[in-house]
């Protein structure tokens, strides 16, 4: 009675030189931290980085001296960069955060 399983397939991964970030699988934290190298948009980074710190859009937008409809754009644009699918869940921001976190 002790059969084991059949070892699992690895996950598939996009070939080396590819910069496609919009598929990414962000399921995980590490293949989105491999998508921020499509983030290149000096403001996203800031963003993302104070998105990191805690901050709400409101804060972002002050420290930034932008408007909250432009921080929501540029998260906005740091989803589709990382592969974030709106979804009802809502953790987006969180995936994103923690992308950043393992790529610092």
């Amino acid at each position: 009675m002790n059969q084991s399983r059949p070892p699992r397939p690895p996950p598939p991964s996009s070939p080396r030189g590819t910069s496609d970030t919009r598929t990414a699988d962000c399921g995980r934290a590490e293949a989105c931290a491999a998508s921020l190298a499509g983030i290149q948009s000096p403001r996203e980074r800031e963003v993302l980085m104070l998105m990191a710190e805690g901050h709400d859009n409101t804060t972002i937008a002050k420290t930034l001296f932008i408007t909250e409809r432009a921080v929501s754009k540029h998260i906005g644009g740091i989803f589709v960069k990382l592969g974030l699918p709106q979804s009802d869940s809502g953790h987006r921001r969180v995936l994103a955060v923690l992308a950043y976190l393992n790529n610092v």
